[in-house]
């Protein structure tokens, strides 16, 4: 069992993925505090209609980019259960 393709996050992950052949993607997951440096190639590749999960608590996120594709933003913390039982 392996990755179909290794993408460097540090690089132009849209182009990485465009050379792949992929165009677009139904979900993203953003993690550890990269959110608002990811949500602009997130918007890009992410299809309409397509899911953000963003596992983390960054401080002004601008969602807006993804209103037009109407995304679903889905939000957790590591905590969320023991904060609201």
């Amino acid at each position: 069992m392996g990755a179909d393709l290794v993408v460097d996050h540090a690089g132009d992950v849209v182009a990485q993925l465009a050379s792949a052949g992929i165009a677009a993607v139904d979900v993203a997951l953003s993690t550890a505090n990269s959110s608002p440096g990811n949500l602009p190639w997130i918007a890009k590749l992410l299809q309409p209609f397509g899911h953000l999960s963003v596992v983390n608590g960054s401080p002004g996120l601008d969602v807006n980019t993804l209103v037009p594709k109407a995304v679903s933003l889905h939000t957790e913390i590591i905590f969320s259960r023991l904060l609201n039982d």
